[in-house]
């Protein structure tokens, strides 16, 4: 079988979660630091970037739809 990436495509399920995670803490923290929008956003809704820590938490944001923008 061919893999695109077998390091990361053949990973124990608690370290695909891990790495997972890491990448969500490092997309949120580049939201909030480059990003106006994510930053209103942020703030309009009452939340803290730095609280962001793993995929579970994102279920708890307000879902973001075009009526937004």
């Amino acid at each position: 079988m061919a893999y695109f990436n077998k390091e990361i495509e053949t990973l124990r399920r608690d370290d695909l979660d891990a790495l997972v995670d890491e990448r969500i803490r490092y997309t949120v923290k580049y939201a909030q630091d480059n990003s106006l929008f994510y930053r209103k956003w942020f703030a309009d809704n009452n939340i803290n970037a730095s609280q962001i820590r793993s995929h579970e938490d994102l279920r708890e944001l307000p879902i973001i739809s075009g009526k937004i923008m």
